[in-house]
């Protein structure tokens, strides 16, 4: 038990951000892209959600 609790603890930069990655994917792409979750941010401080992301390829 003690051992999940250190792995977490470790990890809670990752755990912190899981929230405002979803909300950012679902926000801005389209379903089926957003579900892959492409983006993911790092020390994440939403302020404003205007504009558009453009993910180009190829």
């Amino acid at each position: 038990m003690m051992n999940i609790i250190k792995k977490l603890w470790n990890n809670r930069r990752i755990l912190r951000s899981i929230l405002p990655t979803v909300y950012f994917n679902f926000h801005y792409l389209p379903f089926s892209q957003a579900i892959r979750l492409p983006m993911l941010l790092y020390k994440p401080r939403l302020l404003k959600m205007k504009g558009n992301v453009k993910i180009g390829g190829g």
